[in-house]
């Protein structure tokens, strides 16, 4: 995730210790990498975009297919989404790749057939 600010009052550092807290409660993520140097920042935005090419070499056997293109939720209910897609698709025996813009509410399912 990518913290922003409006303005000089706010405290990037302390949200996103706040972040990392709710990630270790909730297990919602692996430990958080918190990322103030611009350099190591430039290397987490390389390992994002490299996430969909990442996907497609998963499983030479399977081809990942887009099913479910940012599906939004009040972002308090997306704990209930990624639930809900993992038991359908578990459902489906398909296996699937949960990622996206978590924050603001916005989850991408990315299923593989065989």
């Amino acid at each position: 995730m990518e913290l922003d600010a409006d303005g000089v009052q706010t405290d990037l550092r302390a949200q996103a210790e706040r972040m990392t807290e709710i990630c270790r409660r909730y297990r919602l993520a692996s430990s958080p990498v918190i990322a103030f140097d611009p350099e190591q920042r430039d290397q987490l935005w390389k390992a994002r975009k490299a996430l969909y090419p990442t996907l497609y070499r998963f499983d030479p056997r399977k081809k990942p297919i887009n099913f479910v293109d940012d599906v939004v939720v009040p972002a308090e209910r997306i704990s209930e989404l990624i639930r809900y897609l993992e038991e359908f698709f578990a459902g489906q025996h398909v296996p699937v790749a949960i990622f996206g813009h978590i924050g603001n509410g916005n989850a991408t399912s990315f299923p593989y057939s065989t």
